[in-house]
């Protein structure tokens, strides 16, 4: 029982004193009771997703050929950016380390903060810290928003690793679990955009459009990375030979004022599926139409490599090509034909005009600028040339090569001149012989290329490459790396185009090498003039007979009324130009009943 002074002012000072030290132990106890960690975090989260937005939106490329829709690795952020995610990891660490020690700090949002270190972190492409963050989400914070987040997010850095298969299982696990509800709108929009450039790394198109298709027309996005979508559906569709949706997609990229360089491929491209789906339309009307022999049969390759400059709109959009138009007269890589448009590097019929000595004399040159140097006639070859592929005192083991996607040979009404090989983006080219860099550098075409020459005068190209890793007139060994797989220039996948040359002629690669087993098929090349008669072989898929007649092994074909030379072309798998040569025609009008030499 408290016992009450008799002096009552002292008695009340007492009183008021335990008063207020009850007080101040009770607001102390709520206190520690209520605190709750990383206050700001909402404000954290905001920035770090406006950051992630920019950057994976930031694309940069020459809207050439199909690329990433995420950007994936290729991220550059500013020192503020740095700044800013290094204080960001700091905060959240700090905060968890505060939650595990200290039982006073309430933190209902552990999985919010780990789920920021490893965006965090995946912005500073510290994959593997951030791998463990996403982790450790999907094992402890299960059936939540941010788990499924952290599944995307895996998915992306597994793309980065171009580990697909992992991407994949992500991507799976994400859309079993119904990602498509509408209360999660804005993470199936993320889904639909790495499951489709997932698709697109794998060259899986046909799998990839209807997911584009869903972000084009269920998802407001913003203008530059809609025109984006709309630019890479239309190529995914060109490359499985949808011309007609094709043709949809680039009119939409056509009709807004989309980028002048992406506008400018959205032309053309538009263009030449325009010409394909009328030429298509005119063989099923055509009489004269029989069924193909299974030899004539092809598939579509994924790795379709091919020039855009037949369209007539080609000579107006060069500024739009480079950024210094003076730069096409040394990035220019055919010749032009009779009308003064380029058919580009695959129109290779013509053999050299100059004469013997004057080709020795510039073989013994060296020429850094001219890709196709001129060719030596070998129709009226007689003796044979063998060619030593390498030195049998040194030994030689044949570099790494992917399996190969398309061969030598005849492919969409196209002459393919060397062999693509499947390959991973970033994995290492090999140089197959001892030899000098000749060229090194970037064609509207070929993209990232490197010519080497080597001791016995054969060259091999290798082309679409990510980065070039040797400099012209470098002095390289068999097995040297060189660059690295990519997909620059006209290319729509990544993979390497190897070409072998000798004295400018193509020869078919799998004439040197046996791609199956990975080994030279001997250690001497024997070239004949039947070397270069590819044309009339059957095994590239163009028959040497027709019914349309034949004279000295030359093919003829008697023209019909309502046929075109574009027509005629198609279905002999040639060019215009090459029958307009082959003929002499001057312009492209030809009367019916006319007996025109194909071949």
């Amino acid at each position: 029982m408290l016992k009450i002074p008799k002096n009552r002012k002292l008695f009340h000072c007492l009183l008021l004193i335990l008063i207020m030290l009850f007080s101040v132990n009770t607001r102390g106890q709520n206190s520690q009771k209520q605190e709750v960690c990383f206050k700001d975090l909402p404000a954290k989260q905001a920035k770090l997703n406006k950051c992630l937005f920019s950057l994976e939106r930031n694309i940069v490329d020459d809207y050439s050929s199909v690329l990433s829709l995420c950007n994936c690795g290729k991220f550059e952020t500013s020192q503020k950016t740095e700044r800013f995610l290094l204080e960001t990891i700091q905060k959240a660490k700090t905060e968890l380390n505060n939650a595990a020690n200290n039982t006073a700090v309430v933190c209902p949002a552990i999985a919010e903060i780990y789920l920021l270190l490893g965006k965090a972190f995946y912005c500073q492409q510290n994959y593997e810290e951030a791998i463990n963050n996403f982790t450790i989400i999907i094992e402890q914070y299960k059936n939540t928003a941010a788990e499924i987040e952290a599944h995307i997010y895996l998915a992306k850095i597994y793309m980065c690793l171009n580990e697909f298969e992992k991407a994949d299982n992500y991507l799976i696990s994400v859309k079993e679990k119904g990602i498509s509800n509408d209360t999660l709108s804005s993470l199936y929009y993320d889904w639909l955009i790495v499951a489709a450039d997932n698709h697109i790394r794998q060259m899986q198109y046909v799998l990839a459009i209807p997911l584009l298709k869903k972000l084009l027309t269920e998802f407001k996005t913003d203008k530059i990375f809609y025109y984006r979508i709309a630019f890479i559906a239309g190529q995914l569709n060109q490359c499985v030979q949808n011309d007609s949706l094709a043709i949809v997609y680039y009119k939409k990229v056509k009709k807004n004022k989309a980028p002048e360089l992406m506008y400018a491929y959205a032309y053309v491209n538009a263009d030449i599926c325009s010409k394909q789906y009328q030429q298509k339309l005119e063989l099923l009307a055509s009489d004269d139409v029989k069924e193909e022999e299974e030899d004539d049969a092809y598939e579509f390759e994924p790795t379709v490599v091919e020039s855009i400059h037949d369209s007539d709109f080609i000579n107006s959009i060069y500024p739009y090509y480079f950024n210094d138009p003076a730069a096409v007269f040394f990035l220019d890589d055919g010749e032009d034909n009779e009308n003064g448009f380029d058919d580009g590097w695959y129109n290779d019929n013509d053999t050299a005009t100059i004469s013997d000595e004057l080709l020795a004399i510039m073989l013994e040159n060296w020429d850094s600028v001219a890709v196709h140097i001129a060719k030596t006639d070998f129709t009226n070859m007689q003796d044979s040339i063998l060619l030593p592929l390498f030195d049998p005192i040194e030994g030689y083991e044949l570099p790494h090569f992917g399996d190969v996607t398309s061969k030598f040979g005849w492919r969409r009404y196209r002459y393919h001149y060397g062999v693509d090989t499947k390959n991973q983006y970033g994995e290492p080219i090999f140089c197959v012989f001892d030899g000098i860099v000749r060229i090194a550098r970037r064609s509207r075409t070929y993209g990232n290329f490197v010519i080497v020459r080597h001791k016995n005068g054969l060259e091999t190209f290798y082309a679409h490459c990510s980065k070039l890793l040797v400099s012209q007139n470098q002095e390289v060994k068999a097995g040297d790396i060189i660059a690295l797989v990519g997909s620059t220039g006209r290319s729509t996948g990544p993979h390497l185009h190897f070409e072998v040359r000798y004295k400018g002629n193509p020869i078919n690669p799998e004439i040197l090498i046996d791609f199956e087993k990975k080994k030279l098929h001997s250690d001497t090349l024997v070239i004949t003039k039947e070397t270069f008669n590819y044309y009339n072989y059957r095994s590239y898929g163009r028959s040497t007979s027709s019914a349309s007649g034949k004279s000295s092994g030359a093919t003829y074909h008697k023209v019909r009324a309502g046929e075109t030379l574009s027509l005629i072309a198609s279905k002999y798998r040639t060019s215009v130009s090459a029958i307009k040569k082959l003929n002499g025609l001057k312009s492209d009008m030809i009367r019916e009943g006319r007996n025109l030499r194909v071949r």
